[in-house]
């Protein structure tokens, strides 16, 4: 829900250090490195690297083909991203 508000999130540093999840922070000067870190940076990473995929150089076959392999899998956010290429052109 947060990332679809583009909320930020906030977590404990012994929760991402369990998931193997490694954060480099860098503390306001004056202020001490607290226990919760905001981790809006590295979740707008994965998106961006999620939404990178672009079908504005596919041809329409491949588009459906896409298309297919998406709603097979229920992939609907990928599918819909494909349906709203598609019908643009």
């Amino acid at each position: 829900m947060a990332l679809r508000f583009q909320a930020p999130i906030f977590t404990y540093k012994n929760i991402l250090d369990k998931a193997g999840i490694y954060l480099k922070v860098n503390p306001k000067k004056g202020e001490e490195e607290q226990d919760s870190i905001l981790v809006d940076d590295f979740v707008a990473e994965e998106i961006e690297a999620s939404v990178q995929e672009n079908y504005k150089d596919k041809s329409l076959k491949e588009l459906n083909t896409l298309l297919d392999e998406a709603v097979n899998n229920e992939d609907y956010e990928k599918a819909a991203k494909i349906r709203d290429e598609i019908s643009k052109r």
